[in-house]
């Protein structure tokens, strides 16, 4: 799936400030409702939960239907992943029919109950919704979502809604896109029953701005409604409308101003948590289907740089993300070894292969010791330009067993040919870097170290030697994998950047030498 741009945030208008003349009707806060009672009238049923086998699975293999309903579920539902314990489990796709009606959803399953990414659709449609589930009190309540429509190659095309959906309420709040023959309109606010309350601007064919408005918009008649303020070129005014129709000039409390901008910039906070949301649950429906289909197409990738090593015996690097002896390696430093060892303060542990993504080139181990885990970075993006550091075991074979660390920048946010799994830096990185952790300059996990561009490659593209171009998988991508083990990884908490010394010192136990036979 190609990345998609995260929508901006923030909205930048005064809303006070009225070019027209004193003597228009003033309105009272009395006269001006609630807008949450204007924009739905939905009411939730009770919560509806109910265990269902999957028609396909002979063995017992449960997993849970919830919903807003007195109904039962109705239709056949199919599940293509793991059983364990009589529960649906790991990675997978369900599939319901219902009459002529087939959805499917790719998601995880803990236990039988989904657990958060989700990529669903209706088959036969060109819509899509991903995102993450919301559960709160042992209930799915919410979720942050992206709605979009695909491309013929099955990438997204437009994403018309990023933000969170109560399944209680029936309101979405957010940031949702209309396209129009001579431009577009951005809404910024809450949408439920065909109603809209907050800020819709619109912009002109060449991406410019034309006029913004703040307040109610009924989408079924395309028009606003009610109480609004329009800003256009003439300056700013206080209307009244109804049915489409501009009925008054008016002036609004400030309160109903503040109300509008205060919805407003809630809903780009929520499309920003819905985009992030979003970018995981593609990574999983792009692993889904690495691991489903099977493709002879030969494409430039990376050189995932085998370290030198003995025959039989490969060494790589890895590094504690949990103080519970979780670690993080490249999938290719362990590819087709039996035995998985780290070096643990000068002492050889055994270490299990809990689960690796060739696809992301990402590895996830375990040790029975008490260790300290790195913090990892899933929340912030990482800029272009952000310095970085890079502490691992390269060439042991020709520099020894001591940890070298290696400095650099983030050059672009993309690996070859676009690919956004991972970040181009010039952080040099040698044979046995592979695994090696990322970190910004508050000790953060932000990548894991993973390849150097193909020279053979360049030299037939360009006719020159590349210079300091390697490549390291975005974090982000072990996301789905953590989850599904249930892996209590660590997030940032208050960093502060620190001296180049000062890092190196503060990680230097939570990296490992990992030893592949």
């Amino acid at each position: 799936m190609k990345k998609i741009l995260p929508l901006a945030i923030g909205i930048s208008i005064i809303l006070t400030g009225c070019n027209s003349t004193p003597n228009y009707r003033k309105i009272s806060e009395s006269e001006i409702t609630n807008h949450q009672s204007q924009i739905t009238d939905f009411q939730a049923e009770n919560y509806y939960p109910q265990w269902i086998q999957p028609s396909n699975k002979s063995e017992k293999c449960e997993m849970l239907m919830e919903g807003y309903t007195e109904q039962p579920h109705q239709g056949t539902v199919e599940w293509d992943g793991n059983c364990k314990d009589g529960k649906a489990e790991g990675l997978g796709k369900i599939s319901v029919t219902n009459g002529s009606v087939r959805g499917f959803e790719i998601t995880y399953h803990n236990k039988g109950i989904t657990d958060q990414l989700f990529y669903k659709w209706v088959e036969g449609t060109n819509n899509v919704e991903f995102g993450t589930y919301i559960r709160e009190n042992d209930q799915m309540t919410k979720q942050l979502a992206n709605s979009a429509t695909l491309k013929p190659n099955g990438d997204i095309d437009l994403i018309y809604f990023q933000g969170e959906q109560s399944l209680t309420t029936g309101i979405s709040t957010g940031i949702g896109r209309k396209n129009y023959a001579d431009g577009f309109a951005k809404l910024s606010g809450q949408f439920g029953n065909l109603r809209f309350f907050g800020a819709r601007e619109f912009f002109d064919k060449n991406n410019q701005p034309a006029y913004t408005t703040w307040g109610f918009y009924d989408m079924n008649a395309d028009k606003p409604d009610k109480y609004i303020v329009v800003k256009n070129k003439h300056g700013v005014f206080h209307q009244k409308w109804q049915f489409g129709t501009q009925k008054e000039n008016v002036t609004l409390p400030e309160s109903y101003t503040d109300e509008t901008l205060k919805v407003s910039i809630q809903a780009s906070t929520l499309a920003n948590r819905a985009n992030n949301a979003g970018q995981l649950a593609l990574a999983m429906k792009q692993r889904y289907d690495s691991l489903n289909v099977t493709s002879s197409t030969v494409t430039t990738k990376p050189d995932n740089t085998k370290p030198e090593s003995p025959k039989g015996i490969s060494t790589g690097t890895g590094f504690f993300i949990s103080n519970d002896g979780y670690v993080l390696t490249n999938s290719h430093v362990i590819e087709g070894s039996s035995n998985i060892s780290i070096i643990l303060n000068g002492k050889s542990v055994s270490a299990n292969l809990v689960d690796h993504d060739p696809s992301n080139d990402i590895a996830l181990l375990k040790v029975v010791k008490a260790v300290e885990g790195l913090p990892i970075e899933l929340k912030n993006k990482t800029k272009q330009g952000t310095a970085i550091a890079i502490l691992g075991y390269p060439n042991i074979g020709l520099q020894g067993n001591e940890q070298k660390a290696t400095f650099g920048y983030v050059n672009a946010n993309s690996g070859i040919q676009g690919d956004t799994r991972y970040f181009q830096i010039d952080s040099p990185i040698q044979p046995g870097n592979s695994g090696s952790p990322m970190l910004n300059d508050q000790g953060v996990v932000i990548g894991i170290a993973s390849a150097s561009l193909n020279q053979s490659e360049a030299i037939k593209a360009t006719g020159t030697l590349a210079q300091n171009v390697n490549y390291a998988v975005k974090i982000a991508y072990a996301l789905p994998m953590l989850i599904n083990h249930g892996v209590d990884y660590i997030e940032p908490a208050k960093p502060k950047a620190l001296e180049k010394t000062e890092l190196i010192e503060s990680i230097s136990n939570s990296v490992v030498l990992v030893v592949a036979e």
